[in-house]
């Protein structure tokens, strides 16, 4: 029985095999019918781009070829613009070229003329009208010539207009900008035409006018250069006339043309969408059948995975059934101790029961060599926990602890044997060094404990030598260390000693100094004693009744009345005794002097005594 707690509302419930299967199975073919779903969306995406790509190749094409309509046309178009441009030009040149011959010619006859209009002066007057009246109806005919060639120009005018209509009609904007250039072309040949006809004209008649002024007096010569000059503006005319009626026909037969190329790349174009349409219902149909074929082929892929799945799911059933009562512990140990004789013969791979700071390692893997040197130390944890726990760990949640842990046993290497985060696919990859957050520190899988193990010994045994030679050269430096040390001490308690001694010998040389000041003292005071005490012998040598009564008439009175009646021996012996104790008095101050008890010696008060015997 398993339990799980709902994320939403936070309870947990129990299910057993046959419930966590259904769920199982509904989560998976949820997660398979988005994944088909997801899918299927992918390929009609691919399929509407590819469509979209052929479409816009067929739109490509389709401009391109009327973009080479369009060059072709304008092309055309500025071929007969320019033929048109040069036929004007000849035109010109040769009206100019005439219009100079004419001019030479009539200055030559002019000459001939003025000689002759000298001899005929008298009919003068009837020429020039006569010449007046032909100018008139020469104007009058090139007017009417004027009004007939604008007339015809119109009607063409209005012809290609109407022409130009129709093919507006049957043509797009390629078409019209087409018209609009011809038109213009037209218009500009027109005004050019015009431009020449005015220019003629005006040259004509400034020659009839000068003609007429200088042929005053050639009547004759003067009327026949006139029709001559007239035949030649009309012969001028009707070429030009012929010119213009030639290039409008030209121009006409390059509209036709430029028309019916387009008409027949217009067809061209409509054949080429239509094989286009015709390519994309083929791409569409390929499409169809390859993402049908796609759709079997991801049902096979499902179906393989729901037996793949089912298949790792009995065997990851299999393996839970065989490790129950077993933790990641007992497996690493059991992993080891089989191959333990083969491989680490003389290894050490036990539990770490030592707390250390409150805290304590898994298993502790260490190796020496013959001569005891270690060749690699290794400290273990090993984490597992189930798959149906709520409150999951990370790995790097336990790398503080086994580092300290590590430098607790004096470990080289730290290595996490861990189960956790299983979707990981930095730790399911193999060995992970985490070095960059915790030195000499990896983390693996189960199934990567003895391989693990493998390389850092085969590690720690490229280096014995060089740790040989430093355990040699931190055992030499132990020595000199122990050496300084045991020196260090030596003389740290010597100088101690030395210190003790001396300060007592200083103190016994005090203490010395002090009892012969003090004897000194005491001698002193003896010898103040001795004085004193010789006083107070003469003042008690000297001592009698006489004295004692010395201005004292009552006591003097006493002893008087004493003496009468025999008691001056009595007197006597209080005197010899008050003596005695006197000199016991003396002889026990000295001797506390002696002993240096006694300071000073008191006497009796002498007060009483004579003022010259007090000393």
């Amino acid at each position: 029985m398993a339990q799980i707690v709902c994320p939403n509302c936070g309870k947990a419930f129990t299910v057993d095999e046959s419930d966590y299967a259904t769920i199982v199975k509904q989560v998976r073919d949820a997660e398979f019918e988005r994944d088909i779903e997801e899918r299927v969306r992918l390929v009609e995406k691919n399929q509407d781009s590819a469509v979209a790509a052929a479409e816009a190749h067929v739109r490509e094409e389709a401009q391109a070829n009327l973009a080479d309509a369009q060059a072709k046309a304008a092309s055309a178009l500025s071929e007969l613009r320019a033929q048109a441009a040069s036929e004007l030009s000849d035109a010109q040149a040769k009206a100019a070229a005439d219009l100079a011959d004419a001019r030479a010619k009539a200055a030559a006859e002019l000459i001939s003329a003025r000689e002759a209009a000298q001899a005929d002066a008298a009919n003068k007057d009837a020429l020039i009208a006569a010449l007046r009246a032909q100018l008139e109806g020469a104007k009058a005919s090139a007017d009417a010539a004027r009004a007939e060639a604008e007339t015809a120009a119109k009607a063409q005018l209005a012809d290609l207009r109407a022409q130009l209509a129709e093919a507006r009609r049957q043509s797009a904007d390629e078409r019209r900008e087409l018209a609009e250039e011809l038109a213009k072309a037209r218009a500009g040949a027109s005004e050019q035409l015009t431009a020449a006809k005015e220019s003629a004209a005006k040259e004509l008649a400034a020659a009839r006018q000068s003609a007429v002024q200088e042929l005053s007096g050639a009547r004759e010569r003067a009327s026949r250069d006139l029709a001559e000059r007239d035949r030649r503006i009309a012969e001028l005319e009707t070429a030009a006339k012929s010119r213009e009626e030639a290039f409008a026909a030209q121009r006409d037969l390059a509209v036709t043309q430029a028309v019916s190329e387009q008409d027949q790349r217009i067809v061209a174009l409509t054949g080429e969408l239509t094989a286009a349409k015709l390519e994309r219902e083929q791409v569409e149909t390929s499409l169809r059948k390859e993402l049908l074929e796609k759709i079997n082929y991801k049902d096979q892929v499902i179906r393989d995975r729901d037996d793949e799945i089912e298949r790792i799911k009995n065997q990851r059933t299999r393996l839970s059934v065989k490790l129950i009562g077993e933790t990641l512990e007992q497996h690493c140990e059991t992993e080891f101790n089989r191959v333990r004789m083969m491989a680490f013969p003389n290894a050490e791979f036990h539990k770490d029961n030592d707390v250390v700071d409150g805290s304590k390692g898994d298993y502790v893997f260490r190796e020496e060599d013959e001569s005891g040197t270690e060749i690699v130390s290794i400290m273990f944890d090993m984490k597992n926990e189930d798959d149906n726990s709520v409150n999951r760990k990370k790995n790097e949640d336990h790398f503080a602890k086994l580092d300290r842990d590590r430098r607790n046993k004096g470990c080289e290497y730290a290595v996490l044997v861990s189960t956790l985060e299983p979707e990981s696919e930095l730790y399911n990859a193999g060995i992970v060094d985490v070095s960059y957050r915790y030195p000499k520190m990896y983390v693996i899988r189960p199934q990567f404990f003895l391989p693990l193990i493998g390389l850092l010994r085969n590690a720690g045994k490229n280096a014995v030598g060089a740790r040989r030679e430093l355990e040699q050269i931190k055992q030499q430096n132990i020595d000199i260390t122990g050496f300084e040390n045991a020196l260090d001490d030596f003389k740290e308690k010597f100088g101690k000693n030395y210190e003790t001694a001396s300060k007592k010998f200083s103190t016994a040389i005090e203490e010395i100094d002090k009892t012969i000041l003090h004897l000194q003292k005491v001698k002193e005071n003896l010898t103040s004693s001795e004085r004193q005490l010789r006083l107070a012998n003469d003042k008690a040598e000297s001592l009698t009744i006489r004295k004692l009564t010395w201005k004292n008439p009552t006591m003097k009175a006493k002893f008087a009345e004493l003496a009468d009646t025999g008691g001056e021996g009595e007197i006597a012996g209080a005197g010899k005794k008050s003596k005695d104790k006197g000199e016991d008095e003396v002889a026990s101050a000295g001797k506390k002097a002696e002993t240096g008890v006694l300071g000073t010696v008191d006497v009796a008060d002498d007060s009483a005594m004579e003022p010259d015997e007090v000393e």
